[in-house]
């Protein structure tokens, strides 16, 4: 029975040599996993040209929006702005033409008209 049993473990160190040689065999023919090969530009470009053109262009035409509603508020402002202080200042201009012609057509009698 002894003897079994060192055959069995000869036998077991012969097919752990045979293991590990061909574990090491293997190893040295290994070849290092392939690299991953860089995409071509044009590729790239053609993949993601028209995705970011679209979000450019709404990005843009939301900023071009807001800028222009900004302009056309502003300018409503400063117009209304200018237009009373322009009428404050016509208003009397008026008032005092229409008083001096109402003197002078009073004064000088139905010989001057003045038109509006």
């Amino acid at each position: 029975m002894l003897d079994t049993y060192r055959e069995m473990q000869e036998q077991n160190r012969r097919e752990i040599a045979a293991l590990t040689a061909a574990l090491t065999a293997y190893d040295e023919n290994l070849s290092p996993p392939a690299s991953p090969q860089a995409l071509p530009a044009d590729f790239v470009l053609k993949a993601v040209e028209q995705p970011i053109l679209e979000r450019v262009r709404t990005n843009v035409l939301a900023m071009i929006e807001e800028l222009r509603m900004g302009v056309a508020s502003m300018l409503q402002s400063r117009n209304k702005e200018m237009y009373e202080a322009m009428w404050t200042k016509l208003n009397l201009t008026v008032t005092m033409v229409e008083s001096l012609a109402a003197k002078i057509v009073e004064e000088e009698g139905d010989g001057v008209v003045i038109k509006r």
